[in-house]
């Protein structure tokens, strides 16, 4: 099966990503979004916004796996919403996996919840093997290399990898921002350089 190839440059809050919201039924029934490339996508969000991803704003009861995003931008900076670089929150046994993202440039500073390949990750969702490298993400609080915020001790994040650089004024790690109860496994970090929250390089 051929892998589709999205291009975008979307300011407007309608148009902020490839879809406002996922949602499935459950556990047993969850949505599935596959084998799907971004490149160069660049987001700009607007006061408006709830949440906000490359792929998604919310994923809820959602199968992720198999998604690549190449040089992704985006920018929010008088947003306060849960970014990431792939959907702003996922929740209700949604699952990211073999998902990853090349050189991301995520710059939302009064947000709280920002992570690289979400912002809320919550009520039994997982994140398996994905990864991203040659990130610079920057916002207020809970701000990370992979996921701003776990927020349940079933939200699990296993076989993740970050290279790049994390800031904000609270609560900043190269894997999670703010763990809570979650379980870190197997995960590594290299090049996490802080960044000031005051000005990207």
């Amino acid at each position: 099966r051929s892998t589709p190839l999205y291009s975008s440059a979307a300011s407007d809050v309608y148009k902020r990503q490839l879809f406002g919201q996922i949602i499935g039924t459950g556990e047993t029934d969850r949505a599935e979004v596959k084998n799907l490339s971004f490149v160069k996508p660049s987001i700009t969000v607007s006061a408006k916004t709830r949440n906000a991803g490359v792929l998604a704003g919310s994923a809820i009861a959602v199968a992720i796996d198999n998604v690549h995003v190449y040089g992704a931008d985006i920018y929010g900076n008088s947003v306060d919403a849960p970014f990431g670089g792939i959907v702003g929150e996922a929740s209700l046994y949604s699952s990211i996996t073999s998902t990853d993202i090349d050189k991301l440039y995520l710059d939302a500073e009064q947000a709280s919840n920002v992570g690289g390949l979400v912002g809320d990750l919550s009520t039994s969702s997982t994140i398996n093997a994905s990864s991203v490298v040659n990130g610079t993400i920057r916002g207020l609080s809970a701000v990370g290399g992979i996921a701003g915020t776990t927020d349940s001790n079933t939200s699990n994040i296993t076989n993740a990898y970050y290279n790049g650089s994390v800031g904000g004024k609270n609560t900043v790690g190269g894997i999670v921002g703010s763990a809570g109860r979650s379980m870190i496994t197997n995960c590594y970090v290299n090049n996490a350089e802080p960044v000031s929250y005051t000005h990207l390089t």
